[in-house]
C-alpha cells in the first residue's frame, strides 16, 4: 500500500494568509482610486441683495464690495425707471461713454447734494458725470422709487447739456462764470425745468408726500414752484453774498 504524503500545514496557512493580505490591499487600492475626501467648503461671505443695502454696509461687505453693490443698485434704478425716455437715453449715453456714473462722495459732499451732474475730463475726453453720494443717496431713508425721482431731476440736466438747451459753459465754467448775471440766469432756467419735471414724476408715483416743494407746486402751480426754486438757490453757500442778485434775476425770468 502506497504511503500517503501530507501537505505541510505551515505552507498552506502561509499561502492562505498571503492571498488574504493581497485581497485586502487590492480592496484598499480600489477604494483610493475611486474616492477622494471632500474638500472643505470655502466660507462664502454674505452679500447684501441689490436694492437692500444696509445702513452700515461695512458690517456685511467690504468697502470694495459696498461700492459694487451701490453701483449695481444705481444700474437697477436706471433699468427699472418708470420713464422710458430715461431708460433708453441714459443707458445709451452710459454705453457709449457720453455719461459716466460716479459714487465718490467728495464731489457731492462738496456741493452739499445727494446727487449732481458734473463735467469731468477723462481718458476718452470730456464727459458728463452723474455723481451720487454713496452715504446719502443709498441711505435707508430713501426707497428705490424716491431715488428714481431724484435721478430724473439729474437726467433732465444731462438732457439739457446733451441736447444743447442749456449752454455747456453753464456746467463747465468756473465759479466766476457761474456768479455772473448770465450764469445765474441759465442756472435758474435749468433748475426751473428740472424741478418741475421732478415734481411731476414725484407726485405721480409717490403722491403729495414726496416733498414740500412739490406740494407747493401741486397746490399753487408753476410760479409758486419757481419762487421756491429761486429762494432755495439764493440760500446756497455758492451764492453767499449774491443772494439779492439771485432773487432779482429769478424775478426777471419768472414768467418765461
Amino acid at each position: 500500500m502506497a504511503k500517503q504524503t501530507r501537505r505541510p500545514v505551515i505552507a498552506q496557512s502561509f499561502l492562505a494568509r498571503n492571498w488574504l493580505i493581497l485581497l485586502v490591499v487590492a480592496m484598499v487600492v480600489g477604494v483610493l482610486l475611486y474616492w477622494t475626501p471632500e474638500a472643505p467648503r470655502p466660507r462664502v461671505q454674505q452679500r447684501a441683495n441689490v436694492g437692500e443695502v444696509p445702513a452700515d454696509a461695512s458690517a456685511v461687505v467690504s468697502v470694495a464690495e459696498a461700492d459694487r453693490v451701490t453701483m449695481l443698485e444705481m444700474e437697477q434704478v436706471i433699468r427699472t425707471h418708470p420713464s422710458s425716455e430715461l431708460r433708453t437715453r441714459l443707458m445709451e449715453w452710459l454705453r457709449v461713454g457720453r455719461v459716466q456714473l460716479n459714487n465718490e462722495s467728495a464731489h457731492t459732499d462738496a456741493l452739499g447734494m445727494v446727487a449732481a451732474v458734473l463735467y469731468r475730463e477723462t481718458v476718452r475726453g470730456p464727459a458728463l458725470t452723474l455723481a451720487v453720494s454713496p452715504v446719502l443717496f443709498f441711505g435707508p431713508q430713501f426707497t428705490r422709487a424716491r431715488r428714481q425721482v431724484m435721478v430724473y431731476h439729474e437726467y433732465i440736466h444731462l438732457r439739457q447739456q446733451i441736447d444743447g438747451t442749456i449752454p455747456a459753459t453753464e456746467l463747465r465754467g468756473t465759479m466766476r462764470d457761474h456768479l455772473t448775471d448770465t450764469g445765474i440766469r441759465w442756472k435758474l432756467r435749468a433748475e426751473f425745468e428740472a424741478y418741475e419735471e421732478e415734481c411731476r414724476l414725484g407726485l405721480t408715483f409717490m403722491g403729495p408726500g414726496y416733498s414740500e416743494l412739490c406740494r407747493r407746486y401741486a397746490a399753487h402751480g408753476r410760479r409758486a414752484l419757481r419762487e421756491s426754486v429761486v429762494e432755495l438757490h439764493a440760500l446756497l453757500p455758492m451764492y453767499r453774498g449774491h443772494q439779492t442778485r439771485v432773487r432779482t434775476i429769478g424775478a426777471s425770468i419768472m414768467n418765461e
